[in-house]
């Protein structure tokens, strides 16, 4: 089955119409079937995946996870830039964005899960990268210690979490946060041109403590609007709005062949990947 996969995944990596998940949803269910192991990623990029995770399994039959959004980084990050990367996962965008930094160029990597943290270190030395810093601790509005939630036992979901208790996660354990302003500031960072953010309900208060590096930088801002999970975590999509208005941004939804900008809150899927820019600045 294995080398099935395999050939059927070179395929699926190039052409991917819709209905492809489907299908291969039927054929390789995600709850059986399972590789371990070092794929290709992206352009030239290597990732050691498993995917008894379901965000691993999409990797392995897309070769790459988010491509709209790696494919604005490559309007944003030229070598030389900084980038911060919150939620970094296993190194899904953070791998991309050093390759596009360079050697001159400067990667903060965010990943408060320890497992995962460990995977993302893995992957990132597999590349040889040595432009990246990866931090164990969360980002939010505020300083301190609190509690990271899990999924205990749901394999499929393993690596997700958050700063709330969304979704029925349930295994929790004790982080570091801090916001990206004292950060930048421990970091010495003379420029930032581009943020992601992507971490289950702590999306905006990500943004609040990163409110004097946006209006003294300018970076670009990729984050996740989940309604459901702002709403459990006590935000709401104009609580971005009035942020984003109040320091001269436009916001525009990413879509899967184009940008849109947003006149009023986005319904149509579940989640949606947000990209905010200063006003005035060409569109990418």
């Amino acid at each position: 089955m294995e080398i099935f996969a395999r050939i059927l995944a070179a395929v699926t990596r190039k052409f991917h119409p819709r209905g492809t998940q489907r299908i291969l949803r039927a054929l390789f269910n995600p709850e059986k079937f399972r590789f371990k192991g070092t794929i290709r990623y992206g352009d030239g990029l290597l990732v050691n995946i498993d995917t008894s995770s379901y965000v691993e399994w999409d990797i392995f039959f897309r070769g790459q996870y988010e491509k709209k959004v790696i494919d604005i980084f490559k309007k944003f990050i030229k070598e030389g830039f900084v980038a911060i990367d919150a939620g970094a996962y296993i190194g899904t965008h953070t791998l991309p964005m050093a390759k596009l930094a360079g050697e001159k160029g400067r990667v903060l990597a965010f990943e408060p899960h320890p497992d995962i943290r460990g995977k993302l270190a893995d992957n990132i030395g597999l590349n040889g990268f040595n432009n990246i810093k990866v931090f164990g601790s969360a980002l939010s509005d505020k300083e301190g210690k609190t509690n990271l939630f899990s999924y205990s036992d749901r394999m499929l979901d393993k690596g997700t979490s958050s700063l709330y208790e969304l979704n029925n996660l349930e295994k929790s354990f004790e982080v570091q946060v801090s916001t990206l302003d004292k950060l930048a500031a421990e970091e010495k960072l003379s420029r930032l041109d581009l943020v992601k953010i992507d971490t289950r309900g702590s999306d905006f208060p990500i943004i609040k403590g990163a409110a004097e590096s946006i209006k003294k930088f300018k970076p670009a801002v990729i984050f996740e609007y989940n309604r459901d999970n702002w709403n459990e975590a006590g935000f709401n999509w104009s609580n971005a709005k009035s942020f984003f208005d109040g320091v001269g941004y436009v916001l525009y939804l990413i879509g899967d062949n184009n940008l849109t900008p947003i006149k009023e809150e986005p319904t149509i899927r579940t989640s949606h990947n947000i990209l905010a820019v200063p006003n005035g600045q060409k569109r990418p």
